[in-house]
């Protein structure tokens, strides 16, 4: 419903980027997004559970990684200091 009234007439664009872990979260995301793009959210119904999800250790380890890697570069350019 609040898709329709936001986008009226307009088709769906759905993108995928990078950067995040691709084994634990893109089966997941798209199975949502699909569902919520079709309006049938049944058919997200045994992944729609987030406290069922817990990310691999490694999977941690690269997120946690890349987010100091970004916090990093962020400080220098804006001169922020994230400890």
């Amino acid at each position: 419903m609040f898709k329709r009234a936001l986008l009226g007439s307009l088709s769906w664009l759905a993108l995928g980027g990078g950067g995040y872990a691709i084994y634990e979260v893109v089966p997941r995301a798209w199975t949502l997004f699909f569902a919520e793009m079709v309006e049938r959210p049944d058919l997200a119904a045994d992944v729609n559970d987030p406290s069922g999800v817990t990310p691999q250790t490694e999977a941690q380890e690269r997120v946690l990684a890349s987010l100091r890697k970004d916090l990093r570069a962020l400080g220098e350019v804006h001169q922020i200091d994230f400890g």
